[in-house]
């Protein structure tokens, strides 16, 4: 089953913790995610995310013991400018 979840635009396209917290509480009635996918740079607005986003997205992938699967493979196309990965 996949779980969406929306940038926010007011804030430059990061991820809400907030409301991604919301997202899986809500799906966990459902299902039981395991995997969250992050696109970075965002397509098609080729936003990066920050350094400290990406590190609260980390941490709340290891307090909800989710696996996260980072796409940064646009970094490399459009030169790495800005581009903070996970690794």
């Amino acid at each position: 089953m996949q779980i969406q979840y929306h940038l926010d635009r007011d804030k430059n396209w990061q991820v809400d913790i907030g409301l991604m917290s919301r997202v899986l509480k809500e799906a966990a009635e459902e299902c039981s995610p395991r995997v969250l996918v992050v696109i970075n740079p965002g397509n098609p607005t080729g936003q990066y995310l920050p350094e400290e986003n990406m590190r609260e997205i980390i941490h709340f992938c290891k307090e909800h013991s989710l696996l996260l699967l980072a796409d940064e493979v646009g970094g490399v196309w459009w030169g790495g400018r800005g581009l903070v990965g996970v690794v």
